[in-house]
């Protein structure tokens, strides 16, 4: 069964996704760290599209409330919670070597190496 996590951060039912990769890092940072990537904090992944992380690996940023950073997506607003969820969904994938789909986002500028996200898609079991 497929699950995704959107915006809401509620657990919704999903066809499939387009492109999935492999998560090889995941942090949650504290809005202390840089407190324009949202009130709550941020989440920052790097993902392969080969199992264990073979190949190119590319970084992505998923941000959280009132994020006002250049590299944070438009439409990513996650509250402190749904953050959370999403970070820790995510780190389980990672450590099952489960596939994902990051969804895209209409990121705040051009120019910085960060891919701005607004919800993953989870496959498989």
């Amino acid at each position: 069964m497929k699950y995704a996590l959107f915006l809401s951060g509620a657990l919704a039912l999903a066809a499939s996704c387009a492109h999935a990769e492999y998560v090889c890092e995941v942090s949650l940072s504290s809005p202390t760290v840089n407190p324009t990537q949202g009130k709550y904090g941020d989440i920052e992944l790097m993902t392969s599209l080969q199992p264990n992380c073979g190949g190119a690996k590319k970084p992505s940023l998923i941000c959280s409330k009132d994020s006002t950073d250049e590299a944070c997506g438009v439409h990513s607003q996650f509250s402190e919670i749904a953050l959370t969820t999403l970070y820790t969904a995510i780190h389980d994938a990672q450590m099952r070597q489960q596939l994902v789909g990051l969804q895209g986002d209409l990121c705040n500028g051009f120019g910085n190496s960060w891919s701005c996200r607004d919800g993953v898609v989870f496959r498989g079991p």
